[in-house]
């Protein structure tokens, strides 16, 4: 069952994802961000899974669980005579990403298959803007732990 979850969770954030960020579209290649395309990657998304741990004093019959999870937001520019461009991409992506965190913590999030909810999302972080395709486009990656529990008999 907990692989159906974090499957359910991806689904259901990027289906959020979709209707909140309109202008974007989804990366094809989420986990090597590099091998997407570099011409047409403005205003790309992509939310993948990463670490996972169980977590201790679990409920008799459940297992919960903290999971982590990645949002990774993409844009080009175009620095001509300073790189004023550049941090108008970059102060972009951090408002699309905080936007964002604060949709996922205003309401519960249900899984729409099987019913259950993840019960915290924190451990909000953000990693350092990194820079491809010769330094004209910009990936801000924003990390956060989502808790989810299930049935063990699933």
């Amino acid at each position: 069952m907990a692989l159906e979850i974090v499957s359910e969770i991806v689904s259901e954030v990027k289906n959020i994802l979709d209707s909140l960020l309109p202008d974007y579209k989804r990366l094809h290649y989420e986990f090597d961000v590099s091998s997407n395309n570099e011409r047409g990657i403005t205003k790309r998304f992509g939310f993948i899974p990463e670490a996972a741990s169980f977590k201790e004093g679990s409920a008799l019959g459940f297992t919960t669980m903290e999971h982590d999870f990645q949002l990774i937001l993409v844009t080009d520019f175009q620095n001509k005579d300073d790189d004023s461009s550049q941090a108008i991409a970059v102060q972009g992506l951090y408002s699309k990403a905080h936007e964002v965190l604060k949709n996922l913590q205003s309401k519960p999030l249900t899984l729409p298959t099987s019913g259950y909810r993840v019960l915290l999302i924190s451990g909000i972080s953000f990693d350092a803007p990194e820079y491809i395709n010769e330094n004209s486009t910009v990936v801000l990656r924003a990390n956060f732990n989502f808790t989810y529990r299930f049935r063990n008999n699933c």
